[in-house]
């Protein structure tokens, strides 16, 4: 297993075709603390890796341990924030693989990874699966499809793209210009304050978690990390910032990321204009598609505002759920509560 600080993560990174921001070390180490580690398995096979990065919670330091007193400890796994799963890195020149011969390689991976969560004490795990790849079909344990992602395709001219928008946008687009809105790419994070404060104002709006409040620092080490495959975009109106995207990249995507508008400047349709400016900078960039997301329910309002953008968008998105350990799982859930859908169930409102 490797760490973050280990060069072999980076270098089986670097050697990904796409380069997922969601899987570098970087990335990881931000969700590290006390109780969770960030760890890689590269599972060596003919011709490649198969590589996956996960965060390691150790389950004693939670409150629905049932006993703290034990030393043997327990532990389980869940994706970073954003997608994962494993993924297949061919060796440099190596020929392409077949979906069969990348099949077995996942199975073969698998059968190594439950021997070593065993092994380990690894109750269960959970992954958001990457929208593009095909591992789920493989996967082990229980796949789910848990809603869809819209993703947008750059690589069509920005004529076409415009007239794939939904009328709405188009018209709203319009709209921001005419109130002479000022769409601005800010790679070096210059406006990273009025970002936070967009951000913020959105979150505080939605009733959101505190989860996502992250502060000032996490933001700085995240684009200190990721060592620019992160970037802002913002929205002016007489130059203060009223819209403003984190987008991360990887090497041929760009992920719309965290961000928001001031609700008291919607009647300007800057949420539109952002996303169209964050388009046409990826195009001209040379970037492939625009992952712009889904929602927590399916198909509601936010969906549908990204959807706007590209009517027949929508790809599916599957999370993975495994249970190692039938018998700490079970002992664990007793002492939580049950929430049909949730998984694991003892972190359930937890």
């Amino acid at each position: 297993m490797l760490t973050t600080t280990d060069p072999q993560w980076l270098t089986l990174w670097q050697g990904s075709p796409d380069q997922s921001p969601f899987a570098h070390p970087g990335y990881l180490s931000l969700w590290e603390d006390g109780k969770t580690r960030a760890m890689a398995a590269a599972h060596r096979v003919t011709g490649g890796h198969v590589f996956y990065p996960f965060l390691l919670r150790d389950l004693r330091q939670e409150p629905f341990w049932p006993d703290t007193t034990s030393g043997s400890g327990a532990f389980d796994i869940t994706s970073p924030y954003g997608y994962g799963g494993p993924e297949w890195i061919p060796d440099a020149g190596t020929p392409h693989a077949s979906a069969e011969a990348k099949d077995q390689h996942y199975r073969d991976f698998y059968d190594a990874f439950r021997r070593w969560a065993y092994e380990n004490k690894v109750v269960s795990e959970f992954i958001r699966f990457c929208l593009f790849t095909e591992v789920r079909k493989t996967y082990p344990g229980t796949v789910e499809h848990n809603n869809d992602n819209v993703v947008v395709d750059i690589l069509r001219s920005s004529d076409q793209a415009w007239h794939s928008f939904n009328s709405k946008v188009r018209k709203n687009v319009r709209t921001a210009i005419r109130n002479q809105l000022k769409a601005v790419h800010d790679p070096e994070a210059r406006h990273l304050d009025e970002f936070i404060k967009v951000y913020y104002h959105t979150l505080e709006r939605r009733s959101a978690a505190p989860f996502y409040f992250f502060n000032k620092q996490w933001f700085e080490r995240l684009c200190r990390q990721l060592n620019g495959r992160c970037s802002f975009f913002h929205v002016l109106h007489g130059g203060e910032v009223i819209a403003s995207e984190l987008v991360l990249l990887s090497a041929k995507r760009i992920y719309s990321f965290l961000g928001g508008t001031l609700h008291t400047y919607y009647h300007l349709r800057p949420s539109d204009y952002l996303k169209y400016a964050i388009l046409e900078w990826g195009r001209e960039a040379a970037y492939q598609q625009f992952v712009i997301g889904g929602d927590h329910k399916p198909h509601d309002g936010i969906f549908a505002f990204k959807k706007s953008f590209t009517p027949g968008g929508g790809i599916p998105f599957y999370t993975g759920k495994m249970i190692f350990d039938p018998k700490t799982y079970q002992a664990l859930t007793a002492k939580g509560q049950a929430d049909e859908g949730f998984f694991p169930v003892y972190r359930t409102n937890r």
